[in-house]
């Protein structure tokens, strides 16, 4: 995140380097190109359901991979060509058929055309808004990997490996940028009108390091990361990058500080998107649901939610982009098995909504101190409630039990997984789990990440039970099975019932007393189960653990309906009661659920 912040404060609020160079001029249109097509399909069903506010322009087939604004056009760009579509009828102004354009050639796009490189001619060409040729230019072929190029400055940016060169598209002439002999250095975007590039350096032991520099003066001006998602429009930028579970949204204007998106976008629980549209300031988070594809619109200039709606039939989106009041999305129309484009006029989908949602970028050096605050005295009363003690921030890493820990600095990361734990808690007793650790404590430690490829972790550390959390684990289910390891220990040490547990298994079993997991399917066949799964054959207590773990799940009935288990849960219950004096209480418990015999007690009349 430290390297993060250098990028945004020291590149994206640099001040601009030099004057900007006009780039290729529109030309007059061709006379013998036919009238305008009308691609608007009126009365679709998409427009319908919406009341007015999405129309859906028909495309040919399904070869098509994006959409940009080309000054007041929109460019849509397929495998078979390119084409310009303007006004709201979306009238094709202009195509170009050609093979020579495929998915990732195009290389810019601005008011006054676009540019694209053939990597196999090694061909830069530049066309007009009306997509005819407005020039051409080959590439040296010392050229390493993808040129960048920007139609503002008339430049295009390349690298030999060694060197970063700018060659000028009217006069021809390249100038060095820079040059590393011990490096390979490989162009990865040009942002800012051409002003900024990014470059990753390999050096001659294979070591990978990401740098911006300026494409004036070849100077290193920040290093950066490639998993960030990076869209400038003249000085405005808006930055993405995946921070835990969080999908960060940063956005600003050169020379202003950083702000960012701070809500939990749909992304992070849904596995759907985000699509940033930096022509018109806007954030469009989108989710399929049950209804068809819902948008969600944000207007970074107020910090408000502007729009929402639902595409019935409509799947898949591919891409997003808008300079004004509307925003096309080209996506997949389920009804026509094929690519169509989608223009939503978001003022009739407004929300009348007045919450803000953004505010500063706030990172783990300079975190959000109140928000925090915040998070703390809502988790101490959890402590007081339900007798647990729970562990935030920098307070979660403390403890590790040999686990390497990220903390988790997002109070909004936080308050959701407080959310999900709180249900968990409440199918306890009244200072049950208070209990369960009689000189000490359950701790629950939330973190962002756990090193390796566990999401969660349980462990005893001198006299508490700990439970450690990622935010990417399920929440619940991973709680109630760290807390089984020491309601089984307290029985345990006040119970008779688990003595002779091994009585309960199979003739001629014995558990492995091993952590590798490994066991025979037979005991877990329908009818004759013995066991709820291959690790409850490791250990005893694993057993107990992982029968009370699904005990306390819904629809868990078939895994309790043979005479084994029935016998197991059945002791497991006795041994909780007995070990937490709760043989009187006239309640069936959330682990009892399943019981055949009820251990409610039942008052003498």
């Amino acid at each position: 995140m430290k390297r993060l912040m250098l990028i945004l404060l020291a590149v994206l609020l640099l001040a601009g380097c030099g004057k900007k160079k006009t780039g290729p001029q529109p030309t007059e249109s061709d006379p013998n190109i036919p009238p305008p097509v009308t691609l608007y399909i009126p009365g679709s069903n998409v427009e319908k359901k919406t009341d007015g506010a999405v129309r859906l322009y028909g495309l040919e087939d399904d070869s098509y991979f994006g959409i940009s604004n080309m000054g007041s056009h929109l460019l849509v760009m397929g495998n078979k060509g390119l084409t310009v579509l303007t006004g709201e009828d979306g009238q094709v102004r202009a195509t170009l058929q050609t093979d020579a354009v495929l998915a990732g050639t195009v290389k810019d796009i601005a008011p006054t055309g676009v540019a694209y490189y053939q990597p196999t001619s090694r061909v830069v060409t530049v066309l007009n808004p009306q997509l005819q040729v407005a020039g051409k230019m080959e590439l040296p072929k010392e050229i390493v990997g993808d040129p960048c190029i920007s139609i503002v400055k008339n430049e295009v940016f390349y690298s030999t490996g060694s060197e970063l060169r700018a060659l000028n598209m009217t006069t021809g002439i390249s100038r060095l940028l820079r040059q590393q002999t011990a490096s390979t250095q490989t162009l990865l975007g040009a942002y800012f009108d051409g002003t900024v590039l990014l470059c990753r350096i390999t050096d001659a032991d294979g070591d990978v390091s990401t740098e911006y520099i300026s494409a004036e003066t070849g100077q290193t001006l920040a290093h950066g990361r490639e998993d960030t998602a990076l869209l400038t429009v003249g000085d405005r930028y808006i930055a993405q990058w995946q921070e835990g579970v969080l999908q960060q949204t940063a956005f600003g204007v050169r020379g202003e500080a950083p702000q960012s998106l701070q809500i939990l976008p749909p992304a992070a629980e849904t596995k759907d998107g985000r699509a940033v549209i930096p022509g018109a300031n806007r954030v469009v988070d989108h989710v399929m649901t049950e209804t068809g594809l819902e948008l969600i619109c944000y207007d970074l200039n107020s910090g408000k939610r502007i729009g929402r709606t639902v595409l019935p039939g409509v799947r898949a989106p591919i891409a997003f982009s808008g300079d004004g009041s509307d925003i096309y999305m080209l996506a997949t129309d389920t009804e026509k098995t094929c690519h169509a484009l989608y223009r939503w006029n978001v003022a009739k989908s407004g929300t009348g909504e007045e919450t803000v949602y953004t505010g500063p970028l706030y990172t783990a050096e300079n975190p959000d101190t109140e928000g925090l605050a915040q998070s703390r005295a809502l988790a101490d009363t959890y402590q007081t409630q339900y007798g647990v003690k729970l562990l935030l921030w920098q307070d979660a890493v403390k403890v590790t039990g040999g686990h390497t820990l990220t903390p988790e600095y997002h109070p909004q990361i936080i308050n959701g997984m407080l959310e999900k734990i709180k249900p968990v808690l409440e199918q306890f007793p009244e200072k049950f789990l208070l209990k369960t650790v009689e000189a000490g404590w359950i701790r629950i430690a939330l973190v962002r990440d756990i090193a390796g490829d566990a999401d969660w972790a349980q462990f005893w550390d001198g006299k508490d039970c700990w439970v450690i959390l990622s935010a990417e684990s399920d929440i619940a289910s991973c709680l109630l099975q760290g807390i089984a390891y020491g309601v089984d220990a307290h029985v345990l040490g006040n119970s008779r019932e688990f003595d002779t547990w091994a009585e309960l298994n199979p003739k001629g079993f014995d558990y492995t007393y091993s952590a590798h997991v490994v066991g025979n399917t037979n005991y877990l066949t329908e009818g004759k189960r013995a066991f709820a799964d291959l690790q409850s054959m490791t250990y005893p207590n694993e057993d107990r653990c992982r029968i009370f773990y699904y005990a306390c799940l819904p629809q868990r009935a078939e895994l309790f309906s043979s005479p084994v288990m029935q016998a197991k849960l059945l002791r497991l219950c006795k041994g909780i009661r007995e070990g937490y004096n709760l043989q009187k209480r006239t309640e069936t418990f959330a682990w009892e659920q399943y019981l055949e015999t009820s251990l409610a007690y039942v008052p003498e009349t």
